[in-house]
């Protein structure tokens, strides 16, 4: 079995006909020019080509924490509409 860690992420700039996303997507798929279906409301949708890949990566271990601290600043938002 391979260790979370081993899964690294990089960010990249892809586009779309008129389109622009900023993602974090597994590094082996983060290849300038490299055209990627991406899922999207539990629907693949293809023709997201590379732009860029910028500097850094992260672990799945990271990304983990980033998405559950989203989830937590979320939280204390929707906390605050309630009062």
């Amino acid at each position: 079995m391979s260790n979370r860690k081993e899964y690294e992420f990089k960010q990249v700039k892809m586009r779309r006909e008129n389109s622009i996303d900023i993602s974090w997507i597994p590094a082996k798929f983060a290849k300038v020019g490299r055209n990627l279906s991406l899922l999207t409301n539990e629907e693949w949708v293809d023709g997201w080509k590379v732009e860029e890949v910028y500097e850094g990566t992260r672990t799945l271990d990271e990304m983990d924490a980033q998405r559950d601290a989203q989830k937590r600043w979320l939280s204390v938002l929707d906390h605050g509409k309630r009062e």
